[in-house]
């Protein structure tokens, strides 16, 4: 469905919304992403879902990515500034 210049698709009986302008990430290429990165040597990592779950449109990939990286993953609401910087700092070697 175009609407002013937008797309709309239902796919598995899931509206998603792309603007012309705008290349979607798909799930495989953040699978890609993350392999080349998972398996670099003194690396963790840690993922920090920013996404507003409360609209309609979301992609809900972090936590895909998480597990992809094998890292923790949270939610903003799971944070606090102090909380995060500890746990940066612990995972420091």
């Amino acid at each position: 469905m175009d609407v002013g210049g937008d797309s709309w698709t239902c796919d598995s009986g899931r509206v998603s919304f792309a603007q012309p302008w705008v290349m979607p990430v798909r799930e495989e290429e953040v699978a890609k992403s993350a392999a080349m990165l998972r398996d670099a040597k003194n690396t963790d990592f840690i993922v920090v879902d920013t996404e507003d779950k409360s609209t309609l449109m979301r992609m809900d990939l972090a936590r895909s990515l998480a597990s992809e990286l094998r890292a923790d993953y949270f939610t903003t609401e799971d944070l606090k500034a102090e909380y995060l910087a500890g746990l940066v700092c612990n995972r420091k070697l």
